[in-house]
């Protein structure tokens, strides 16, 4: 899936195996740095930045979510999610 944001503020990912973990395998494909952070009831667990053209893993346990924030340029990222072993 691809997420492209148009500036400020935050979008999400939904993980596909809710009542299981995952591993969000994120690309930024887009021109300008993101903010990737991954929070559990509200609290934020993980927090990191994704230059252009690169690609991390993200574990996420059963209930976290996964946020990407653009600073204050368009942003675009590639997601894909793997089962949790």
């Amino acid at each position: 899936m691809s997420i492209s944001g148009k500036g400020a503020g935050q979008d999400a990912a939904i993980n596909p195996f809710l009542n299981e973990g995952s591993i969000a395998i994120v690309k930024n494909i887009g021109k300008a740095e993101v903010s990737i952070r991954v929070q559990y009831l509200g609290k934020i667990t993980k927090q990191m930045r994704l230059a252009p053209a690169r690609i991390t893993r993200v574990q996420l346990p059963k209930g976290h979510e996964l946020y990407f924030d653009g600073m204050k340029q368009k942003t675009s990222v590639e997601v894909s999610f793997r089962k949790l072993k």
